[in-house]
């Protein structure tokens, strides 16, 4: 048997280390949208995973790395949503019923996340700020460009396509 049948097709450290962030990520989220970004710390983090702050300081830099993090997944569901819905081969009106059923989905499931974004956007840097606004964009344009193909096919029409 060789090394390589050996090796795993995953690092298992990865798989833990996103587990990690995913936990600090999930219950920031939660404490932004009780308290607000300005009033939590990371020791309020800490204390809610009952872990230490160098604990979280392995996975983030600082609160504001934290808070990105959070409203990037926010705009990467609704993203998975849209290319998921648009690239399937059916109909624009089916495929716009399906992209409407899983944006809400995100939006019930992640509902928090995306709160934060909207009332937290403020509080990050330029450049993050920036760059999720491009995803935002990404996402109009998918959403933009299956309606103007339902008005083209005749199976719904856009006033302004």
């Amino acid at each position: 048997m060789s090394n390589a049948t050996l090796q795993p097709d995953f690092d298992l450290k990865d798989e833990v280390s996103d587990f990690k962030k995913k936990r600090i990520r999930e219950e920031a989220c939660g404490l932004f949208y009780e308290l607000g970004y300005e009033s939590t710390t990371l020791d309020a983090v800490a204390k809610r995973l009952k872990v230490t702050k160098p604990f979280i300081y392995k996975h983030y830099d600082n609160k504001g790395e934290l808070l990105f993090d959070i409203c990037r997944s926010g705009i990467a569901l609704s993203l998975d949503a849209v290319s998921a819905a648009c690239s399937q081969p059916r109909s624009s009106a089916e495929r716009l019923q399906c992209l409407a059923e899983s944006v809400l989905e995100v939006i019930f499931e992640y509902q928090k996340f995306i709160v934060v974004y909207a009332r937290e956007e403020k509080n990050l840097r330029a450049e993050e700020a920036r760059e999720i606004r491009e995803q935002r964009k990404l996402f109009d344009h998918q959403l933009a460009e299956l309606l103007r193909e339902g008005d083209q096919t005749g199976e719904f029409q856009v006033s302004d396509p």
